[in-house]
């Protein structure tokens, strides 16, 4: 089954799902992650956990006050989130390092990540629609 295309913008690196044309193999999806100078392939195992953060990421839209305080959270998961998993080099504070070894599954950090963001208003957990 194909993955459906996303484009996941933070500050520093960009994520991408996309289908791609390959005279080989016909029409292949393409999961990537883009930062300046430089563009690094993922497996398509990649792309799933991708889009299911992403969904979280969306569902969380509405429990922030304002659309700008929801984006700035979003991009900064979306850093942090290459910066530990597809680089391998997480900053301090980064959230999948702090919340790795305490959370059974990423959608905990997730959240927890939110909550701690300005301008959240929402409940302690949501579930995706």
């Amino acid at each position: 089954m194909a993955l459906k295309p996303l484009i996941w913008n933070g500050y520093a690196y960009t994520l991408s799902i996309r289908r791609h044309w390959n005279t080989f193999f016909g029409l292949a999806t393409i999961c990537e992650v883009k930062a300046p100078n430089m563009t690094k392939f993922l497996p398509e195992v990649a792309g799933y956990h991708i889009t299911g953060l992403h969904e979280l990421v969306v569902g969380a839209k509405d429990y922030f006050d304002t659309s700008d305080n929801w984006w700035s959270y979003s991009c900064r998961l979306c850093d942090q989130y290459c910066d530990f998993y597809v680089m391998e080099r997480p900053r301090e504070g980064n959230t999948f390092a702090e919340f790795h070894s305490t959370y059974i599954n990423d959608r905990t950090a997730v959240q927890d990540f939110a909550k701690a963001s300005r301008g959240y208003i929402g409940p302690d957990q949501w579930k995706l629609t």
